[in-house]
C-alpha cells in the first residue's frame, strides 16, 4: 500500500506541474482521535505528526508506539521526515480539535494529508479556536477529507511553488466555518502560484473561495473541477495585480450564494494578463458572475454552456467594460438578469454565439478596432443597448418582448434576425416571424426515484427533439457552429417531437446505482414545413447530476 500510494503523490506533483521530490521519506499514521493528545501515550495525533513534518518533533522524543506508526516509504531512504500524514476514517472518523493546530511550514517535500476508508472528520467547532489549519507552505495537498466547523477551514500563504505542488484539494469538504472555507494569499512578486480543486465541496460557508494574487508579476493558474458551492453569500473572489500572468479554470462548477457567485476583481493598476476558461458552470446569487477586465493588460475569454440566474433580477454576466482588452468566445450559455459585454482595445475580435439572455438589460460594447459579433442568439424580455465607439454586429438572432437601441457612434447592425426597430438599429434581410428555441429542465437538481421535466420553448412552425447523455467535458464538434455536449457513442432520443411549450417528463428510475450518474440534455430544433429558419439549432442545454 506504502509503494502504491507514494506513487500517487509523485502522479499528483506530475500531474500539476510541478517538479518531483527526491525523496518522500515517511509516512505518519494518525491514530489518535483527539489533536493534540498526549505526547508519549500509544496513540499519534494529528498535531504530532505536523511537528514532525515541520522539524519541530524529534522522532527519538516519540513512544515505541507513536514510533511504530511511522512508516518509512520505500525506496526513499533512512530519514523519518514526514511528508504524508495517513487517517484511517473507519477507525479514527473523527479528530476533534482542541486547540489552533501549528501551522504546517514551507518544506522542500510539502506535505499530504490524506483520508481512506470513509472520509475523516477534522472537527473544529470546539470552543477557543482562532484558526483552522494553517499552511504559510507551497507545497500542501489534501485528500479524501472533511473539515467542520471553527473560525474558517484552510488558510494558505504561497510565496513562489516553483517545482512544488501549490495546494492541492481532492474530494475534499469544507462545511460550516465561520468566515471562508479557503483562503489563498500570494503577495510575493514575480513568483508562481498554484491552486487545484478537484471534486471538492463547500457547504454553509460564508465565503467559500478567496483568493488574493495581487502581488506584482506572478504566474498563476486556478483550476476547479467538479466543485459545489452552496449555502454561503460569496462562491469564487479574486484579486489581480500589476503585470504577469494568470489562468482560472472552471470545470463542471455549480454554486449557489445569496450575494455572488464568482468575481474576479483588478484594482487600480492591476493589468496582469489573464486568461479565463470555462465549461458547465451554473450559477445562482443575487450577483452571478463579474469579471474585470483591463484597457492594457490582454483578458481571454472561452466560457461555453454557462447557466447563470440572478436571484434578485440582479447581474448575472459582467465580462469586461468599454474599452477594455477583452477578447474571445462567449458560446451557448444561459443569462438570466442584467448582462455586460465590454470590449474594444484587444486585436483580436470578441465572439458571442447561441446565447439566451433573459429578463434584464443587456449592455454591448466594442471600438471601432475590434469586432464584436453576436450570432444565433435570443433576447427575451431585455433591453438592449450598446456604448462604445464600433458597431455591434447580430447575425441570425431574435428578440421577444424585447427592445433594441444603438447610438450614432455604436449602431447595431443586424442581418437575417427577428429584432424589433429601434433607434440606431439597422436591419437586412430581416426574418419574418421569430425563428430560434430554448429548452429548460425542472428542478435543477434531480434525485432517483423522482420526475423531472424537460420543457421546449419553440415559435410557432418550430418542433424539437429532447436527446439525452452522458456528460462529456470535452464537446463534440458537429461542424461548426454545432457543439454536443454528451458522449456521441451513448446517448437517447426522447420519443416523440415537441411543440411550443410543450414537455417531457422522466420519471428517474428509483436505484442507488444511478447516484452520480452526470447526464446532459439537448434540445434539437428543425424548422416546420414553409418555416424560414436556421435548418437545425442546438440550443444550450442542461447538464445535471442524479442524486
Amino acid at each position: 500500500m506504502g509503494s502504491a500510494a507514494a506513487a500517487l503523490c509523485l502522479a499528483i506533483g506530475a500531474a500539476v506541474g510541478g517538479a518531483t521530490p527526491p525523496a518522500w521519506h515517511a509516512v505518519a499514521f494518525v491514530n489518535d482521535s483527539l489533536s493534540h493528545g498526549v505526547l508519549g501515550d500509544n496513540l499519534l495525533s494529528l498535531n504530532e505528526a505536523i511537528l514532525l513534518h515541520n522539524g519541530q518533533l524529534a522522532f527519538a522524543q516519540l513512544s515505541l508506539a507513536e514510533q511504530q506508526q511511522l512508516s518509512l516509504i520505500p525506496g526513499t531512504g533512512t530519514t523519518t521526515d514526514v511528508t504524508w500524514i495517513d487517517i484511517d476514517g473507519t477507525n479514527t472518523p473523527v479528530i476533534t480539535i482542541q486547540q489552533d493546530l501549528t501551522p504546517v511550514l514551507d518544506t522542500p517535500f510539502g506535505l499530504l494529508i490524506k483520508g481512506f476508508g470513509d472520509r475523516p472528520v477534522l472537527d473544529f467547532s470546539g470552543p477557543g479556536l482562532l484558526h483552522g489549519l494553517r499552511a504559510p507552505a507551497n507545497s500542501l495537498v489534501l485528500q479524501d477529507l472533511v473539515l467542520a466547523g471553527g473560525p474558517y477551514g484552510i488558510d494558505v500563504t504561497q510565496t513562489d511553488v516553483s517545482g512544488q505542488a501549490g495546494v492541492v484539494l481532492t474530494n475534499v469538504r469544507i462545511e460550516g466555518q465561520a468566515t471562508f472555507g479557503l483562503r489563498v494569499t500570494a503577495l510575493q512578486q514575480n513568483a508562481v502560484g498554484r491552486v487545484i480543486l478537484e471534486r471538492c465541496d463547500f457547504a454553509n460557508v460564508p465565503t467559500a473561495i478567496t483568493l488574493d494574487e495581487s502581488g506584482p508579476g506572478r504566474t498563476s493558474i486556478f483550476e476547479a473541477h467538479e466543485v459545489t458551492i452552496a449555502g454561503g453569500a460569496v462562491g469564487c473572489d479574486a484579486v489581480l495585480g500589476v503585470g504577469g500572468n494568470t489562468r482560472y479554470t472552471f470545470d463542471r462548477v455549480t454554486i449557489a450564494a445569496t450575494l455572488r457567485g464568482i468575481r474576479l476583481q483588478r484594482p487600480s493598476g492591476a493589468n496582469r494578463q489573464a486568461y479565463l476558461e470555462g465549461s458547465f458552470v451554473r450559477v445562482r446569487a443575487a450577483n452571478c458572475v463579474a469579471i474585470a477586465g483591463h484597457a492594457t493588460g490582454l483578458t481571454w475569454a472561452l466560457l461555453h454552456l454557462w447557466d447563470l440566474h440572478s436571484t434578485t433580477n440582479g447581474l448575472a454576466l459582467q465580462l469586461g467594460a468599454v474599452g477594455d482588452a477583452l477578447f474571445g468566445e462567449v458560446t451557448e450559455c444561459t443569462l438570466d438578469g442584467a448582462v455586460g459585454i465590454g470590449a474594444g482595445a484587444a486585436p483580436f475580435p470578441l465572439a458571442l454565439s447561441n446565447l439566451r439572455c433573459k429578463n434584464g438589460a443587456v449592455t454591448l460594447a466594442t471600438s471601432a478596432v475590434q469586432a464584436l459579433t453576436v450570432s444565433a442568439t435570443r433576447f427575451d424580455n431585455c433591453a438592449v443597448t450598446t456604448t462604445g465607439s464600433g458597431p455591434i454586429v447580430l447575425t441570425t438572432c431574435c428578440a421577444l418582448a424585447s427592445s433594441l437601441t444603438g447610438t450614432a457612434a455604436a449602431p447595431l447592425q443586424c442581418t437575417d434576425s427577428f429584432v424589433p426597430n429601434g433607434a440606431f438599429v439597422q436591419s437586412a434581410q430581416p426574418a419574418a416571424v421569430a425563428q430560434l428555441g430554448s429548452m429548460s429542465i425542472t428542478p435543477e437538481d434531480v434525485a432517483v426515484g423522482t420526475t423531472m421535466q424537460f420543457a421546449a420553448d419553440l415559435p410557432p412552425g418550430m418542433l424539437g427533439l429532447f436527446a439525452l447523455g452522458f456528460t462529456d467535458p470535452s464537446p463534440s464538434l458537429l461542424g461548426a457552429p454545432f457543439q454536443v455536449y454528451f458522449d456521441l457513442a451513448t446517448y437517447v432520443i426522447v420519443p416523440g417531437a415537441y411543440v411550443l411549450q410543450q414537455s417531457f417528463v422522466w420519471s428517474v428510475p428509483n436505484n442507488s446505482a444511478f447516484i452520480g450518474l452526470d447526464l446532459f440534455a439537448h434540445l434539437v430544433v428543425l424548422p416546420g414545413a414553409g418555416m424560414q429558419a436556421p435548418w437545425l439549432q442546438l440550443p444550450p442545454g442542461r447538464r445535471f447530476v442524479l442524486q
